[in-house]
């Protein structure tokens, strides 16, 4: 590993990647096939596909957590808000004004109101903009997470970050809110966020864990055939309540399992 980049970060980026591709091809091309639960080859497939690639999204926020609150630069809150107003403010403004140009002239052909459209692009829900909002909120408290870990011991940060995510998965497994970039919602995500904080930071004081990775994936492959038995039962992961999917007990406990496989 040169000092320079963290290669297997670099490889489960590419990993999560791919896996974020799959969700939503299998969506379209499953997902009015096999809606309710049938021992049929499609069934089985899109359910497998569903779950196995559950982990993107935390991974990609346990990633950013990693690497953005590892830099000392941005717990200075005036230069890290400087900075991210030109990466990620101004991108973000311009991909929702280019996302309401679009629906404007789609309206005008459908001969529409422009309002649902211009709800979605609000809540979040118009495409994929609620995980721009999400990471946008993670991104913004970046500097007071650095703040709050710098005053107390790792012992505390990490109990407290663990307590979080058990709150997260009570919170969002039981959630009916609909905004994607609502206190909830960001908050819940900003514990994967700082989980992979913890994850750097053990990694970077040798402490040594109990679990090897043959165990790691003996675990994520026990969550896998435990959440196809839950979708067997008819609890899909396309729910009402946005965003839920990726917080229940099985698919967070996976998640975390794929993230320490890479970190090994």
């Amino acid at each position: 590993m040169s000092q320079s980049r963290n290669h297997s970060m670099d490889l489960l980026r590419i990993v999560a990647t791919v896996a974020v591709i799959l969700i939503h091809i299998n969506w379209y091309y499953f997902g009015s096939i096999s809606e309710s639960p049938q021992w049929t080859f499609h069934y089985v497939i899109e359910s497998f596909i569903n779950i196995i690639t559950r982990f993107s999204v935390p991974v990609f926020v346990m990633i950013s957590g990693y690497f953005n609150l590892k830099n000392p630069q941005n717990g200075n809150p005036m230069q890290f808000y400087k900075k991210s107003i030109h990466k990620i403010g101004f991108p973000v403004l311009f991909v929702i004004v280019l996302f309401a140009i679009g629906d404007l002239f789609d309206v005008q052909q459908r001969g529409t109101t422009i309002i649902p459209a211009l709800q979605s692009i609000f809540n979040g829900t118009y495409y994929n903009l609620w995980f721009i909002y999400m990471l946008f909120g993670c991104y913004f408290l970046t500097p007071v997470i650095m703040a709050f870990r710098n005053t107390v011991s790792f012992r505390f940060y990490k109990g407290f970050t663990l307590l979080c995510l058990l709150w997260a998965c009570f919170s969002q497994t039981t959630s009916i809110q609909t905004y994607s970039y609502s206190i909830g919602v960001v908050g819940a995500f900003l514990t994967y966020y700082m989980y992979g904080d913890v994850l750097r930071i053990s990694q970077e004081k040798r402490l040594k864990s109990k679990m090897t990775m043959p165990m790691y994936g003996l675990m994520a492959t026990i969550c896998v055939g435990l959440t196809f038995y839950g979708r067997w039962k008819g609890n899909t992961y396309y729910l009402s309540a946005p965003f839920t999917n990726f917080f229940s007990p099985t698919i967070m406990i996976y998640s975390i399992c794929i993230m320490k496989i890479f970190l090994k």
